[in-house]
């Protein structure tokens, strides 16, 4: 590894344990003033959004766009590759996750996703799922927006795997709409496969420059009579479509012209060339500045 990426490693290292350790310091005073559902306020959303958008800055995430999210209340799901995209669609708009039980375990990372209202779900249980599908419901009845990762692991990006259905259901009791997040990163470095060290990889991505990743927002969908293997199958559908990639071969991330991200922006504007897989083909893009939309309810400065 070549010395200026030791040096750039380290130093991105020190920044990211301050950078946490400020995150929990912020969500510590809001939750004394302002009670347990502090990210449920609009202080709340904005400063996990400020604080995601400062940690993209930080690892050296650029993200580019396209499409734009629906309004609250909504259930986003997306294909995982990282958990890079976590803090990425989180700099974007305000929303809780859906995450497996073992992140709470994780040093600072799972004490301040319990603060923001993560929603830790335990599949291997009946009753853990249960719980979080209600949990799920209720938050989606209270007008908030959750991000869900059906796959339920990780992949190194060139498939996607099966969508399991069951927090569809809350959508479906709530009648929310539905809305599918496609997923795609520069490079095979990004990949954090379930067995993988975090510790490795994490210092493997602040060694990087740049690490680009592309979420592509596709149309929403209506959950009014719809059964919630449909929503899982068609959203699949429509991330598989963005990517490029067909149900029996993967292909390519379609073609995609850009131009240099702005330097003191960790959201990009690119001009993409629409293809005929595309659901929508009237893309959106955004910066971090004035052209971003006011329903994102992000800083303006990141």
């Amino acid at each position: 590894m070549p010395f200026i990426s030791v040096l750039r490693g380290l130093y991105r290292s020190i920044l990211v344990v301050v950078h946490l350790v400020c995150g929990l310091f912020l969500a510590t005073i809001l939750r004394i003033t302002r009670g347990d559902d502090w990210h449920h306020s609009v202080l709340g959303r904005n400063t996990i959004c400020w604080w995601s958008a400062r940690a993209c800055r930080v690892i050296g995430v650029r993200i580019t766009c396209r499409g734009v999210p629906v309004e609250r209340p909504a259930l986003l799901v997306a294909n995982h590759v990282s958990w890079i995209e976590i803090i990425a669609i989180a700099s974007l708009l305000p929303a809780r996750f859906v995450a497996k039980a073992e992140l709470r375990t994780w040093p600072l990372i799972g004490t301040l996703a319990a603060m923001t209202g993560t929603v830790f779900i335990r599949r291997r249980y009946l009753s853990g799922l249960l719980h979080t599908l209600s949990t799920a419901t209720r938050a989606l009845n209270a007008g908030q927006t959750l991000v869900a990762f059906p796959e339920a692991t990780t992949s190194a990006g060139d498939r996607v795997g099966e969508f399991h259905g069951a927090l569809f259901q809350a959508a479906i009791n709530t009648c929310a709409v539905t809305q599918a997040i496609a997923v795609h990163y520069s490079g095979a470095h990004a990949a954090f496969i379930d067995d993988a060290s975090f510790a490795a990889h994490l210092l493997r991505i602040l060694c990087q420059p740049t690490t680009q990743v592309w979420l592509s927002f596709c149309q929403p969908i209506a959950c009014d009579g719809r059964q919630r293997r449909d929503l899982a199958g068609e959203t699949r559908a429509q991330i598989m479509r963005q990517l490029g990639h067909s149900p029996t071969r993967p292909q390519t991330w379609p073609p995609i012209a850009a131009t240099q991200p702005p330097a003191k922006s960790h959201v990009a504007v690119f001009n993409i060339a629409p293809t005929a897989n595309h659901d929508d083909a009237n893309h959106r893009q955004y910066c971090g500045g004035d052209d971003r939309p006011a329903r994102l309810q992000t800083p303006r400065e990141h």
